[in-house]
């Protein structure tokens, strides 16, 4: 009978970067998620329109992101030509395009959603704990806390105390009337 070629469980298998992995040892396999033919079409298409939204074309935006980003850290004007190899007036006529002022808009907003998004995933984190302190406040000894929790839980729970608004106002009305034969316009005034 002849010997089968297949490596027996107990062999070391060659990887193909030519490291030896044991059989006893595990090996951490990260796995890519491949989107489906609909959805890869749909990202190459976000993907397309993100670019036709920027507010000019590549090369150009590689001059104002330079610009942008010296100027973000600080730089004047004269560090900037030194680092760019743009004359100062290049530079100043570059910052002052309409597309420098739409990508410093758009990377402004973008840090502003991304602290935001941070800020809220921190506080979502913590909300559970902050609930049930104010809920064990209610119960303190200091009579200032206690109200302040109360009052606290109770808006938070859809109680709030109602708001009542006094209007004192007072309006005169004064109408003129205007004989019709004389064909004058006539006015209404009103006088607060």
């Amino acid at each position: 009978m002849a010997r089968s070629s297949l490596p027996s469980p107990s062999d070391p298998l060659r990887l193909e970067d030519g490291s030896m992995a044991m059989p006893t040892n595990r090996i951490e396999v990260q796995r890519v998620a491949v989107p489906s033919n609909t959805e890869a079409k749909r990202l190459v298409s976000q993907t397309r329109r993100k670019l036709a939204d920027m507010p000019a074309l590549p090369a150009q935006m590689n001059s104002y992101a330079a610009i942008l980003v010296y100027t973000a850290s600080g730089l004047s004007d004269a560090e900037i030509s030194v680092a760019t190899g743009f004359t100062v007036e290049q530079v100043l006529k570059l910052r002052a395009a309409p597309a420098y002022s739409v990508l410093e808009e758009n990377i402004i907003n973008a840090v502003k959603q991304e602290s935001t998004q941070e800020v809220n995933s921190i506080l979502a984190r913590g909300k559970v704990r902050a609930a049930q302190r104010i809920v064990e406040m209610v119960d303190s000894e200091v009579d200032v806390l206690a109200l302040k929790a109360a009052d606290s839980l109770l808006d938070r729970t859809g109680h709030k105390a109602v708001e009542k608004v006094e209007v004192n106002h007072m309006q005169m009305l004064r109408i003129e009337v205007v004989d019709k034969q004389t064909r004058d316009i006539p006015i209404i005034d009103m006088e607060r």
